[in-house]
């Protein structure tokens, strides 16, 4: 087997927030081939199944959050508790959390080194995620998308 066989690319030790927003910019233009979508808040907006998904490097850790609000309006505040429960238990990656009568789910990726191959499969692992749940959580729940 060759050295470069297993290679999945470079962490990069950045400096400062500045430096880790920069490299993430580096990495979804690349993945995507255009320049990502910035809110006002700085965070980076993308789209899965019509609806935004942020990608925000935390302010004072070396952490990148991938988040999104995949439900709202959920009829039960309890049922929405158990539903949640079940996802985190069924899921390895992604998170989610009941928050008033919204769920919404997360992934937090180290940043520190930061390697931009874990940001591409995270973004991969977490809409497969949202995709496999969202609709029939929302169902579940009588709650509302997007």
């Amino acid at each position: 087997m060759s050295e470069n066989e297993h290679s999945v690319g470079l962490a990069v030790e950045t400096a400062d927030r500045d430096e880790l927003v920069e490299v993430v910019a580096d990495q979804l233009r690349q993945k995507y081939e255009e320049e990502p979508t910035v809110d006002d808040d700085g965070d980076f907006v993308l789209h899965c199944i019509g609806q935004p998904v942020w990608v925000r490097v935390q302010q004072h850790q070396p952490v990148i959050e991938i988040f999104t609000r995949v439900a709202h309006e959920v009829y039960s505040r309890r049922a929405a508790a158990i539903e949640v429960g079940i996802l985190n238990r069924d899921n390895i990656w992604s998170r989610w959390a009941l928050r008033d009568r919204d769920v919404y789910q997360s992934v937090f990726i180290p940043a520190h080194p930061f390697a931009p191959a874990h940001l591409g499969e995270m973004l991969d692992l977490f809409f497969a995620a949202m995709r496999d749940t969202r609709d029939d959580l929302a169902l579940r729940l009588r709650a509302k998308v997007a």
